[in-house]
């Protein structure tokens, strides 16, 4: 049976035993020491397409090893691997580091600082595979050799700005923000760093990841890479937009019906244009509706350690501003009656408010987010009941008019539904990968993590480290940012469809004078006509006397019922 595992050779003065016992699962190792003459060119010749080089001792810095120093650093820039790790980091003088790294590299790795600190992964960093970041620790104390000058894109660890030694030596001293790993390319190859004296289990997972060893084979993922990720809510989508393309074409070509029994009129949907841009606002309204009522609770039970009840709470400005703003459209749309601007305004507000969602972060503070939700709340307001008021002056019979309440029902419940649907989507896979990069090496499972993006009772919110805390915390707000994109996508589409609008007014019926009756008794019977009659069929009774009173009133009544 062929041998499949890659090939890792290691040079070191001696043979080296600790560190190779994971490595040696997944890879065939083969050792050369600087003892015996020429064994690591000779090695490296035997094995010109070794996965990687891990070279343990400094020997190769110095002008012996010339020759060796040219062959390696020609077979990284061939595509090959090198990792200085192990002993190497405290075995060289900082000058000698230097020179090596300026004439054999061409690299501006400069020796640094000698600390004990905790160092961060770099979000910035880059990996030579898809999975690298698989095991890797967020965060971890570390004692040993850092390096200056290294790229952002090249810093897998370093020590963040405003770090402080944790030496118990010297105390908390302020240390400079320097490189403890470091991983960049080097032609088609890669060189990697290790400064870590005591080798602990996060370096060496590392090391690992550097070997391409920290994970299975890419084809052996079974998840989606990406925002999505959710392979079942992905499969649903498609069948469900199968079945409403099908349901379309059915309607549309009478397939099994008659134009007098299909259940939605031509002209509500496709027709009339007004009344298509009126639904595509109205379902834009409804998804934005559907994120953020959902969304914001979370965030402050996640951020601020709200219990349910107070994190419900801070949709108090959402709920007012959103019926008030209904109530005050309601009243403004007869007297304006130019229906475009209405929706324009709330569209533009639903934008605006999706775009300031984008900015959520864990150092915002609750009066900021409520503000955010207060102007999503407006433009939901305005836009939230206009479409039926409005198009129901352009439809003249009731059969119509009820079509076009089921279309607003469908665009308003599809909207919610669709959001939720798409924002938990997004919400568990995004969240999911965050707090694996976070804290995944930290021997949490992936149970737990899941556990915490469901609201469950998470081991990682019982970890007594703050640290850990924070980065969950801040991977989940991560996650919950993702999803005020629906928002900003809707205000986005919902503004273009206003846009797209007539520039015309309502016609409303114009309400009539007060009429007085004079009875017996000299009592006065007064009856006034409003807009809101428009909706029951124009209904027009009037009467000059007494019994022309009661029978206009007579049939209101009926007509109501």
């Amino acid at each position: 049976m062929t041998d499949t595992k890659p090939t890792i050779l290691v040079f070191c003065c001696g043979e080296l035993e600790g560190g190779l016992k994971k490595i040696k699962e997944k890879a065939n190792i083969y050792q050369a020491s600087y003892s015996k003459h020429n064994a690591p060119a000779k090695l490296l010749s035997e094995h010109p397409s070794a996965r990687a080089i891990w070279i343990v001792d400094p020997d190769i810095a110095t002008p012996k090893y010339k020759d060796l120093s040219s062959k390696v650093v020609n077979y990284v820039r061939n595509g090959g691997t090198v990792i200085l790790g192990g002993f190497f980091s405290t075995g060289i003088t900082p000058p000698d580091f230097n020179k090596w790294m300026k004439d054999v590299w061409d690299l501006p790795w400069r020796y640094g600082q000698y600390e004990t600190t905790t160092v961060v992964f770099q979000s910035s960093a880059v990996g030579p595979r898809t999975f690298w970041r698989d095991g890797l620790a967020a965060a971890y104390t570390q004692k040993g050799v850092f390096l200056k000058n290294v790229s952002p894109a090249d810093s897998w660890y370093a020590s963040p700005p405003g770090s402080t030694s944790e030496s118990r030596v010297f105390g908390p001293v302020p240390i400079e923000a320097q490189t403890s790993i470091a991983f960049g390319r080097v032609g088609k190859g890669w060189l990697g760093w290790t400064g870590d004296i005591h080798n602990r289990e996060e370096t060496a997972s590392a090391v690992r990841a550097m070997m391409g060893l920290n994970m299975g084979e890419e084809e052996d993922h079974l998840y989606l890479p990406g925002t999505w990720g959710i392979n079942s809510g992905i499969a649903t989508w498609i069948l469900f937009t199968f079945f409403v393309i099908t349901y379309v074409l059915q309607q549309a070509y009478n397939l099994g019906t008659t134009p007098e029994n299909r259940l939605l009129s031509p002209s509500s949907l496709l027709r009339n244009r007004t009344i298509l841009l009126t639904w595509i606002c109205t379902f834009c309204a409804a998804a934005s509706y559907g994120a953020t009522l959902y969304y914001v609770p979370i965030y402050f039970a996640f951020r601020h350690g709200l219990d349910p009840l107070a994190a419900a709470t801070r949709l108090l400005p959402f709920i007012g501003v959103f019926i008030f703003t209904i109530m005050l459209c309601g009243r403004l749309l007869p007297t304006l009656r130019f229906y475009k601007s209405f929706f324009v305004v709330g569209s533009a507000l639903l934008l605006v408010g999706g775009g300031l969602f984008q900015m959520l972060s864990t150092n915002m503070s609750e009066s900021a987010v409520m503000g955010f939700e207060s102007v999503v709340a407006a433009g939901l307001g305005i836009i939230w009941q206009l479409g039926v008021p409005v198009c129901t002056t352009f439809l003249p019979s009731t059969e119509d008019r009820l079509d076009l309440a089921l279309l607003s029902n469908m665009a308003q419940l599809g909207g919610i539904a669709a959001s939720l649907s798409i924002a938990g989507m997004v919400y568990q896979s995004t969240g999911f990968q965050s707090l694996k990069d976070s804290v995944g090496g930290m021997g949490f499972s992936d149970g737990s993590i899941r556990e915490l993006l469901s609201g469950v009772e998470s081991p990682i919110l019982k970890d007594a480290d703050p640290r850990v805390l924070r980065l969950a915390v801040r991977a989940i707000v991560d996650a919950i940012r993702a999803c005020f994109i629906i928002p900003l996508t809707a205000g986005c589409i919902s503004f273009l469809a206003a846009w797209s609008m007539n520039w015309e007014a309502l016609e409303f019926n114009q309400p009539t004078r007060q009429r007085h009756v004079r009875q017996s008794g000299d009592t006065q019977l007064r009856h006034q006509r409003s807009d809101a009659e428009f909706l029951l069929d124009d209904l027009n009774t009037r009467g000059e006397g007494a019994g022309g009173v009661l029978n206009s009133l007579a049939a209101v009544h009926i007509d109501k019922r």
